[in-house]
């Protein structure tokens, strides 16, 4: 699995296509993709969006479960999601909750990424790469 995270607007997606096999690939949005559309898309954009909806519609025991498998049923998927937790604490319950939730499905992807890219200004940095034994 390849993960790139970066801030809104950053150039992930442009980035993610210049990626080597991605070019032309179909990415599937996470505003509207279905929630087992995970496990069978090349890749998908607005990971934070789709960890939005699991969280209001799966609850929180499918986030938990997910960064397993997603490794186990589509270990080749390319995941885009933009960084929310570096401003400000929300005031709200259910904002902060969100943010816990995405930021520990990501804590868990980026341990199981082959690599991991952050994207600032549209320039890529690889900031995680699993060895192969």
């Amino acid at each position: 699995m390849l993960l790139i995270i970066g801030g809104s607007y950053a150039g992930k997606t442009a980035f993610a296509r210049h990626l080597p096999g991605f070019a032309g690939a179909a990415f599937a949005d996470g505003r509207s993709a279905g929630f087992e559309e995970i496990y069978n898309t090349r890749a998908l954009l607005h990971f934070e969006d789709y960890v939005r909806r699991a969280l209001r519609e799966m609850g929180e025991p499918f986030l938990w479960t997910l960064p397993e498998e997603i490794i186990r049923k589509n270990p080749d998927l390319l995941l885009i999601g933009a960084e929310i937790g570096c401003g400000i604490v929300p005031l709200s319950q259910e904002e902060r909750a969100y943010r816990e939730a995405y930021g520990r499905v990501m804590t868990g992807l980026a341990g199981k990424a082959s690599r991991v890219y952050r994207v600032v200004a549209g320039i890529g940095t690889l900031i995680r790469e699993e060895k192969e034994s």
